[in-house]
């Protein structure tokens, strides 16, 4: 169960609009409960009211309205013991709980500078492609805003029915969509294992947790000469660590010792691990003490399920738990959270896209019923969760979709039964053209 904080208030280096932290807990009791944002206060460690909220973040002239559209999740009265994957000190103390935390930006105060993304392509200014090996302009200019459809919205009102179509809802939003950065701050240490796109998303990451401001990142292999096979920031802002360890399949025995990225099956060896787990670095950049630690073990692995690289008859239960078993065996893990697989140009047929929804219903059925299985003595793997990247990319297309005129349901209120059915038709309109 995660259980999010919110709050607000001016750092001074970054000038964050809003921020939470996230709680892990591992019980579930029924002093969980799920609010909206009203009138009658937001949870942020200390009881306020919306509308105090509301003048912190528009002073910062960030517009970052709460509303009652945005729900947030809160657990009152729980003990560190019960709150936190991997900690067992027990505390009274609510605070000494937060293992992570964010804040959102203004991208115009705190932008996103791709510091660590050598290799984008997507470059601002005159469109090109390459004929006879010399770029040809398009007459296209890529101007690197944000379309408005995935801007902003302001006093849109959204309609959607209940499940027996007999009370129609109004919902009106304002406010940002994609338009903001984030930056964020753990003492946990989180291991990303993917491919080339979990390396950008490894990359943006390691920005967001501090890289680029601490210094405080090390490419510790290359999986060929210009690109990253394993990375480290540490420490990261807040005392954590963030890495990364390109693979391109999900961690198996089988391909233990077999070539690694970037060839094909997700081939790995200790070298690798023993380079992740043994790297040293500094307790606190910022000190002038010298103190050193080693990572040790990780509290916990992200899997970027990699359809392309690994065929859908690959991606079966069984090859998805053990990569979870080996996230502690080999890693120290005791939190896995596996990204579900998106629509991506993989997904070429209509056999690929049903392909892809059962691997999507597996790693959703193993993360809801993992404690059933997991050890009582607190050794393995505790708690599975799912990011749901799916999800996220079809909120982008539907929004894109609506932005071009087709006519598919806005994404704020559609179901997964509603992306599948509209999906089917619109999605594959690329393979008649």
């Amino acid at each position: 169960r995660q259980t999010v904080y919110l709050s607000t208030g001016v750092d001074p280096l970054d000038n964050p609009i809003l921020s939470g932290s996230i709680i892990n807990s591992s019980k579930s009791d029924n002093k969980t409960n799920v609010i909206a944002n009203t009138n009658q206060g937001i949870e942020n460690g200390k009881i306020g009211t919306s509308s105090t909220v509301r003048e912190i973040i528009v002073s910062n002239g960030a517009e970052f309205h709460p509303t009652s559209f945005h729900k947030h999740i809160y657990t009152k009265h729980i003990k560190q013991k019960e709150a936190n994957n991997n900690k067992n000190d027990p505390s009274d103390s609510i605070f000494n709980t937060t293992r992570i935390t964010f804040e959102l930006h203004d991208p115009k105060i705190v932008p996103l500078t791709n510091s660590y993304n050598l290799y984008v392509t997507c470059k601002v200014g005159d469109v090109t492609v390459r004929k006879r090996r010399k770029p040809v302009p398009t007459g296209e200019i890529r101007s690197g805003e944000l379309p408005p459809s995935l801007k902003r919205v302001e006093n849109v009102t959204i309609t959607f029915n209940t499940a027996s179509n007999e009370i129609n809802y109004n919902l009106q939003r304002s406010g940002r969509i994609l338009d903001f950065t984030t930056t964020i701050s753990t003492d946990l240490k989180i291991l990303l294992i993917g491919d080339s796109v979990m390396a950008q998303l490894a990359e943006s990451f390691d920005e967001m947790t501090g890289g680029v401001k601490l210094q405080s990142r090390q490419i510790l292999w290359e999986a060929w000469t210009g690109h990253e096979g394993g990375t480290v920031v540490g420490p990261t802002r807040g005392g954590g660590v963030s890495a990364f360890w390109r693979m391109t399949g999900l961690l198996s025995q089988s391909m233990k010792g077999k070539p690694p990225a970037n060839a094909h099956g997700g081939g790995w060896s200790y070298f690798e691990i023993g380079s992740l787990l043994d790297h040293r670095y500094r307790v606190d950049i910022r000190s002038e003490m010298n103190a050193m630690t080693t990572v040790g073990a990780f509290d916990a692995v992200v899997f970027r399920v990699m359809h392309g690289w690994m065929e859908i008859e690959e991606i079966t239960r069984d090859r998805l738990v053990e990569a979870i078993d080996l996230s502690y065996e080999l890693l120290g893990a005791k939190t896995v959270i596996l990204m579900n697989v998106p629509f991506t140009n993989n997904v070429k047929t209509m056999d690929d896209y049903w392909g892809v929804q059962d691997i999507n219903d597996n790693i959703r059925h193993i993360a809801d019923t993992w404690h059933e299985n997991r050890n009582d003595d607190g050794k393995g793997v505790q708690h599975v969760l799912v990011q749901d990247y799916d999800a996220f990319y079809n909120h982008v297309i539907w929004a894109n979709a609506l932005h071009l005129g087709y006519n598919v349901s806005n994404p704020l209120v559609a179901s997964r039964k509603t992306f599948e059915v509209e999906g089917e038709k619109f999605l594959f309109d690329r393979l008649n053209d």
